[in-house]
């Protein structure tokens, strides 16, 4: 799916494409945000501040978590906002084994996608779960095809226990089945 804006040509992969329309609701749900009242709105120091946080960092502060099991497809997503209100995401996608909806010839394996919809298929080599961080090692080519700097990718925890242990419980559900011809990540989600 492609979209085109003010901020240019985005295109959007998901493992399931049934599950585009849930997933496209829920970016721009997420992605928008409340609306600004009056001289609310980031200005060009912040937005300064932020450019120069962002070439010295690998990463975000995620405030939301969000999980699905809609489509016959398992969901989990971390997403949060910089300094500038940009915003910022993680998600986490694979096929559920236990769906009626599952079928095993559609089933590519785990699949990780960033804040500019880019999918990588098998894009992580290990994720730690801490109580306030999720540490991604990726893929050299998942850090290559998203841009970044470095291939380990540090994501912030704002959230509350509760929701740390959902996505816990979340990031098992990803992992926890077999995929045919592709590699897990080395796991430590405590």
């Amino acid at each position: 799916m492609r979209f085109v804006g003010p901020n240019g040509v985005n295109e959007i992969g998901y493992c399931a494409p049934d599950f585009v329309v849930a997933a496209v609701r829920h970016t721009i749900e997420v992605e928008s945000g409340r609306v600004y009242e009056p001289g609310e709105a980031p200005g060009p120091a912040r937005r300064f501040a932020a450019g120069l946080l962002r070439r010295a960092r690998v990463g975000f502060t995620a405030t939301e978590v969000a999980i699905r099991d809609e489509y016959g497809v398992v969901w989990v997503g971390l997403s949060g906002r910089e300094m500038d209100d940009r915003p910022r995401s993680v998600e986490f996608q694979a096929y559920n084994p236990n769906s009626d909806d599952y079928d095993p010839e559609e089933d590519e394996g785990y699949c990780v996608i960033n804040e500019d919809h880019i999918l990588v298929y098998g894009g992580l080599v290990s994720l730690r779960l801490e109580p306030r961080a999720l540490q991604m090692q990726l893929t050299g080519e998942a850090a290559r095809r998203w841009g970044l700097r470095s291939a380990t990718l540090t994501v912030k925890l704002r959230l509350s226990s509760a929701h740390v242990e959902q996505l816990r419980s979340g990031l098992r559900r990803i992992f926890a089945s077999r995929r045919t011809g592709q590699q897990l990540p080395e796991l430590d989600l405590g």
